[in-house]
């Protein structure tokens, strides 16, 4: 939950930066579970172009697991290890 507080509070300060300005930016959001995937797309909509994508995942988007993956496990560290930094 605190990675989810974090990103409510960069979004609606950077909806708060962008909000009057002409030239309006996509913002793209990557879930990386089918849990935040929901989340995400409850957020109410503003006036930011916004895509919200869940990678791995069929049209439908399910998941095999439908769940976030466990901190210590083998899916989880492959999963931060290719992240970009």
């Amino acid at each position: 939950n605190g990675f989810w507080d974090f990103f409510l509070n960069w979004h609606h300060h950077f909806q708060n930066q962008v909000a009057n300005k002409s030239d309006q930016p996509l913002l793209i959001i990557i879930a990386e579970d089918s849990t935040i995937y929901e989340k995400l797309k409850k957020l109410p909509t503003s006036k930011i172009n916004t895509t919200i994508i869940l990678p791995g995942y069929n049209s439908a988007n399910d998941s095999a697991s439908g769940k976030a993956e466990d901190y210590d496990s083998i899916a989880y560290k492959s999963l931060v290890s290719s992240r970009a930094t």
